[in-house]
């Protein structure tokens, strides 16, 4: 392996990557900008980890609100769960976890479907 590829496999394994990524993304702004590479990688992270968690519950109360007829705002959330760190069944919701399972399958979850009725 290259030096330049072991340096770059190490700042990928990381996560200031996905950090300085993130960041010039969101800034419009060079990740060698002053103002990135004054503040910790700490911070940073927990600005990129709270943006996230907006993000999911942003697309959690889309796709609650019916705006999710072809799936894509499920695709997405399933995204930011990964990036999150979070998967499989966390919600405790049933039904939520299904069609989170459906969407890792690749499958697009029938959102017409009612959760189960114990009582009836």
């Amino acid at each position: 392996m290259t030096v330049i590829r072991v340096r770059a496999k190490r700042i990928v394994d990381s996560g200031k990557n996905a950090v300085a990524r993130w960041w010039s993304k969101k800034y419009n702004l060079p990740s060698n900008h002053e103002l990135f590479l004054e503040r910790t990688l700490g911070d940073l992270h927990q600005e990129m980890v709270e943006d996230l968690l907006v993000e999911k519950l942003s697309l959690e109360k889309r796709i609650v609100d019916g705006e999710d007829s072809g799936g894509h705002l499920f695709h997405d959330l399933n995204e930011v769960n990964k990036a999150l760190g979070e998967t499989g069944s966390d919600t405790g919701d049933e039904l939520w976890d299904k069609w989170e399972q459906e969407i890792a399958e690749g499958k697009i979850p029938d959102l017409d479907e009612m959760p189960f009725d114990a009582e009836n």
